[in-house]
């Protein structure tokens, strides 16, 4: 059974340059567990998008993981430093040219994925997590 502990992982300078590689990793990593073409496309779109918030919130590395669980993918993307707790979506606060950057990646991960979180990460920074399940 695997878990948190086995997963694939990346680290990436915080560099938009490298954002198509943390793609190419996720997608290699889900066609490798069967999910569909659909669902990889959705993954590499999430992908963006998390670097996106996370390159945004501060400087520092990237650091993609992704492992499988019961019923699926878990993927989470951490990184930046000294960044306030961000929530997906808006909520009617004033916009800085960040927060607006967050809210809009938010809701195309919510698009995406039901269970997508944007949270502060353990060390300062960001983490943005969401999951995929297991092709029927």
């Amino acid at each position: 059974m695997s878990d948190e502990a086995h997963a694939f992982s990346l680290d990436l300078p915080p560099d938009p340059a490298y954002v198509a590689t943390a793609r190419m990793f996720g997608s290699a990593i889900a066609r490798h567990f069967g999910l569909g073409e659909e669902a990889v496309e959705d993954l590499k779109l999430g992908i963006s998008e998390a670097c996106a918030v996370v390159m945004r919130d501060g400087a520092g590395g990237l650091l993609v993981r992704v492992w499988e669980r019961s019923g699926g993918l878990e993927l989470e993307v951490v990184g930046g430093a000294g960044v306030a707790e961000v929530g997906l979506g808006g909520s009617g606060e004033a916009r800085t040219p960040q927060s607006f950057a967050r809210s809009v990646a938010g809701e195309v991960l919510e698009a995406l994925f039901d269970d997508a979180s944007i949270n502060p990460g353990t060390a300062g920074g960001s983490r943005v997590a969401f999951s995929l399940p297991s092709p029927s």
